[in-house]
């Protein structure tokens, strides 16, 4: 009726809470943040309009250019500019903390710091964890071979293509990886809990037509999965008696 409601506010990682009180962070604060932004302007100051108290002078004259050489940086020379290169995980402190210091190769900023913001990217960044996620289903760590794939933002659909021999043709290979009933929430609380928030809800409007759920829930119990006669999948579901509340919505496997 004319109201709005607007979600929380996400809580402020806590390794981050600690850094804003950590005064040699403030301090450097805009370089740390250049550090991890997606791309940079530099430039020269000019010392020559001011050398005073005043403040810094950053001058550009006429139009501003983007200087590209090679794609490729130069054997035994770092990138520069636009050209195309990839930091290894393994030395991504180093690296970073390279684009910062000076010819002598000091730095008044921290290593400790800077392994702390790519700690807290890394847990807190939903777009890193989705490039983790497709890193590890490419990678054949998970369904095994992947001969293509697609996926995008904001929902994160990800649709794959196994390979032959990895395709899931019988029911033992659909329960191996895949299942539909409700995790045991002593014997396993972290799945229990990932399910009960993001993959569980009751009635909306969205998927209510004529007052039954357009997706066919809730869906029969079956005590096996099986391949039903269009060649889909019908999986696992038993009736264990586990129950998620919605509201005051009761919903089981």
């Amino acid at each position: 009726q004319g109201q709005v409601k607007l979600p929380l506010l996400l809580q402020t990682p806590e390794e981050l809470e600690e850094l804003l009180e950590l005064p040699k962070f403030t301090k450097y604060v805009r370089a740390y943040n250049s550090m991890f932004a997606f791309t940079s302007l530099g430039g020269k100051i000019d010392n020559m309009v001011n050398n005073g108290k005043g403040p810094y002078i950053f001058r550009l004259g006429g139009q501003n250019h983007h200087r590209i050489r090679s794609l490729w940086p130069p054997e035994g020379q770092p990138p520069k500019f636009a050209q195309l290169y990839i930091y290894d995980s393994q030395n991504e402190v180093a690296n970073r903390m390279s684009a910062f210091s000076k010819v002598d190769g000091s730095s008044p900023l921290d290593t400790n710091i800077v392994e702390k913001l790519v700690r807290i990217f890394d847990i807190n960044n939903e777009i890193m964890k989705l490039d983790e996620l497709m890193t590890d289903l490419k990678g054949g760590h998970v369904f095994g071979e992947v001969r293509a794939f697609i996926y995008g933002l904001p929902h994160e659909h990800i649709l794959i293509w196994l390979a032959q021999l990895n395709k899931l043709a019988t029911p033992t290979d659909v329960d191996r990886l895949i299942s539909a009933e409700i995790p045991d929430k002593k014997g396993d609380p972290a799945a229990y809990r990932v399910v009960s928030l993001f993959m569980m809800h009751g009635p909306s409007n969205s998927c209510m037509v004529d007052g039954n759920c357009s997706k066919h829930f809730p869906k029969q119990f079956n005590s096996e999965t099986y391949v039903d006669e269009n060649r889909y999948p019908e999986y696992l579901r038993r009736d264990d008696g586990k129950v998620i509340y919605k509201e005051t919505i009761p919903l089981d496997n």
